[in-house]
């Protein structure tokens, strides 16, 4: 990371730096994972689905982050994806203070596909209720978090296909990071998904974004968290 020290003459110094924590490949991950569940193969109302339980998990893909598949019945849904990212930032140090962070992901060759121009978004959210810091599970879908952590959400007109896509956090997602362990992110669609608001059906048709996973070939498209923070040290006084 980047490394900076401001120190006054005596007393106190305050040491800060910038540092870049990456999800690890393979489930299970080191300390980490990354990946994608969904609940899929059903024939249900938006609510419903958007409810249920997780039916399916993908560990090893560069597949899409977050989709909605509409079924062949009027105004019913086949499938809802959403996204999980794990950190390990316990490095920081639980007296350390965060200033900044960003969740960084780097978007897939294809943009996606929106048949029925539902105009959907993409944000970031945090939770402390899956079940393994390194290994995905089916309920990973039930357990992603609701609040957001960053106040602007990426539409798919604006998501970067050839680089990584920003998210910057707010207070909640500074207050979230895990400073001793490993600070898990949940990537959702929010204007559909998580408002509970159904997007506009058509039979068959399906709406993702893409993006690259830890699994992918190559550590350049890598998700990582990018945080900055610093500490308060005693430092002896200097003639």
């Amino acid at each position: 990371g980047l490394l900076a020290l401001f120190f006054s003459k005596g007393g106190l110094a305050f040491v800060g730096t910038t540092t870049s924590y990456y999800s690890d490949a393979g489930d299970p991950g080191t300390t980490s994972v990354d990946g994608w569940s969904r609940r899929g193969g059903v024939n249900e109302v938006w609510g419903t689905i958007r409810g249920g339980a997780g039916n399916g998990l993908f560990n090893s893909t560069t597949s899409h982050i977050v989709l909605f598949l509409a079924s062949a019945t009027t105004n019913q849904w086949a499938e809802i994806d959403r996204a999980r990212f794990g950190f390990d930032t316990s490095a920081i140090g639980d007296t350390d203070t965060i200033s900044s962070a960003t969740c960084n992901i780097y978007g897939g060759s294809d943009a996606g596909a929106d048949p029925q121009s539902n105009l959907p978004n993409v944000n970031v959210y945090g939770s402390t209720n899956f079940g393994s810091n390194t290994a995905l599970a089916n309920a990973d879908y039930e357990n992603r978090g609701t609040v957001a952590w960053c106040d602007t959400p990426i539409a798919k007109s604006g998501w970067s296909t050839a680089g990584y896509n920003a998210f910057a956090f707010n207070a909640t997602g500074l207050s979230g990071v895990n400073k001793t362990g490993v600070t898990n992110i949940s990537a959702l669609n929010a204007n559909y998904d998580v408002a509970n608001v159904a997007p506009t059906w058509s039979s068959g048709q399906y709406t993702y974004f893409d993006c690259f996973f830890a699994d992918n070939t190559g550590t350049t498209s890598d998700p990582y968290l990018s945080v900055t923070y610093s500490a308060i040290v005693a430092i002896k006084s200097i003639p």
